[in-house]
């Protein structure tokens, strides 16, 4: 734990305390007053873990004194909102969110009109949805109860997608590096959820057991978001009923309305590769928006945990939580596509007719049409076939099936017409043999592979992409999920 003379404070962990100090010394130098240490001999999670629990100890003491930006409540020093908003600004909007929002007569933001024709399917289940203008009115309310002058700030310092989880979630609003503010379906009906700062919550009503009386079919959850700390609280309802009378608590969208402002101020939206500009349009008919026609450079680009995946047999259980994603990857993540062919049946969708439209495409489904509109013009995707093998397979298979996935094709995304079927690419020359890679593998239609995330993802990725990259077999084997049939300790079977 660092003390500087300000009074503030960083806590941190390391197993290599010289380069970390080396580190912390050339950033703050003279600004240290106090250097604590506390030694365990933990794993790296278990330290983070632990960094994570001291952070939040402390936070409830000294909430507005942490250097520290994941797990505190409050990050000292941090303001990114400055840069659409004053300091004075920001406070006189926090003492009356919604008549500070009310007088702002901004348009809406300039948007790049490959952003809306990406998510033109999704905007249009959305605004085709019964129940669009009692949603519509739900994201209003919010936006102007709790979010910074929402027309200024849109796609800076927050963001709204529509139509994942295979179209059942009506919308998300994303602030920082989590979502704030969702809307579920549920057939006809729908529910929805809304993250509030706790300590503000209790003060204003007395306790939690007051809030629950005033709204008893509300579920309270403690939340501990890396953006938000340990003084949040998640409030799901699962009606429209309760959903409309959380949004039209004004206790609630204080607490909301502090909870967002403090993330704004730690940094920007993180998950703007989602943002869905037709329903802020929507949200905001009185508001014209001005579309910036710029062209997109098709060269590969860094790009943008509510998680989602159908896995085959060879994905261990663990890995559901990290194998793909329906939303919320950070825009700063490179993302692999690895997508299936037709069927052999159908004779549709096959590697030739893919090289001569120029483009990748799939039949209609709900599950994937998400998905597909995620995708971004620079990305890389790559065409694959899953089965399982068992005579060539290059290691002892001991009579098991070993999954195999084989590489057909390979490309660059150059345009996304937003159909949530098809993108334009530049596929490369077809390689020949075709290379395969074994275990880790999916079966899904369409399979996001983030880089940085996760080391399995990045093997893989970097596999895909690199022709002289070599699987390490003996790694997979071994590994627990595959361990008891194929690795060095197995029992032949």
């Amino acid at each position: 734990m660092l003390t500087f003379g300000d009074d503030t404070y960083y806590v941190g962990e390391s197993v290599n305390l010289r380069s970390r100090m080396g580190g912390h010394n050339l950033k703050w130098g003279r600004e240290i007053s106090d250097v604590r240490f506390l030694r365990r001999t933990l794993s790296k999670q278990q330290l983070r873990a632990y960094e994570r629990s001291l952070i939040h100890g402390i936070n409830k003491l000294t909430p507005d004194r942490c250097r520290n930006i994941a797990h505190a409540g409050i990050a000292w020093g941090l303001n990114e909102l400055e840069e659409l908003l004053s300091v004075e600004d920001q406070d006189r909007w926090l003492a009356d969110p919604a008549k500070f929002n009310a007088d702002d007569q901004s348009g809406l933001k300039p948007m790049e009109n490959g952003q809306a024709v990406k998510y033109s399917t999704a905007a249009s289940n959305y605004l085709a949805a019964a129940n669009e203008p009692q949603l519509t009115a739900l994201l209003r309310g919010y936006l102007e109860s709790c979010v910074p002058v929402p027309r200024q700030t849109e796609f800076h310092g927050w963001s709204v997608s529509t139509g994942s989880y295979s179209g059942k979630r009506a919308f998300c609003v994303c602030v920082g590096m989590m979502e704030t503010f969702a809307v579920q379906r549920f057939g006809d009906s729908f529910g929805g959820f809304v993250v509030v700062r706790k300590s503000l919550l209790v003060k204003s009503y007395g306790s939690l057991q007051n809030f629950r009386r005033a709204h008893p079919r509300v579920v309270v959850k403690q939340s501990r978001y890396q953006d938000a700390g340990a003084d949040t609280l998640n409030l799901l309802a699962n009606d429209p009923e309760s959903l409309s009378a959380l949004l039209a608590d004004a206790q609630v969208l204080s607490a909301g309305a502090q909870l967002v402002q403090e993330v704004m101020r730690k940094h920007p939206c993180t998950y703007t590769r989602y943002h869905c500009p037709q329903l802020v349009e929507r949200v905001y008919p009185e508001s014209s928006r001005e579309a910036l026609d710029v062209a997109v450079s098709a060269e590969p680009e860094v790009v943008d945990n509510a998680i989602e995946t159908e896995v085959t047999e060879e994905l261990p259980a663990g890995a559901a939580t990290f194998t793909t994603f329906n939303e919320n990857v950070p825009d700063d993540v490179p993302i692999l596509w690895l997508v299936n062919t037709g069927t052999k049946r159908s004779g549709l969708d096959q590697v030739d007719d893919f090289i001569a439209r120029s483009e990748w495409r799939t039949t209609r489904n709900p599950k994937w049409e998400m998905k597909v509109q995620d995708m971004r013009v620079g990305e890389r995707i790559a065409v694959r076939r899953r089965y399982n093998v068992k005579g060539d397979a290059p290691f002892g298979h001991r009579g098991y099936n070993v999954s195999t996935m084989e590489f057909l094709l390979r490309g660059t995304i150059t345009d996304n017409p937003g159909n949530g079927v098809s993108v334009s690419v530049d596929w490369e020359p077809i390689a020949r043999p075709t290379r395969r890679w074994y275990l880790f593998t999916s079966q899904d239609t369409v399979w996001a592979v983030p880089r940085g995330l996760h080391p399995w993802h990045d093997l893989l990725f970097d596999f895909v992409l690199d022709d002289n990259a070599v699987q390490d077999l003996d790694f997979w084997r071994n590994q627990r999920f595959w361990a008891a049939r194929f690795g060095d300790s197995a029992v032949t079977s």
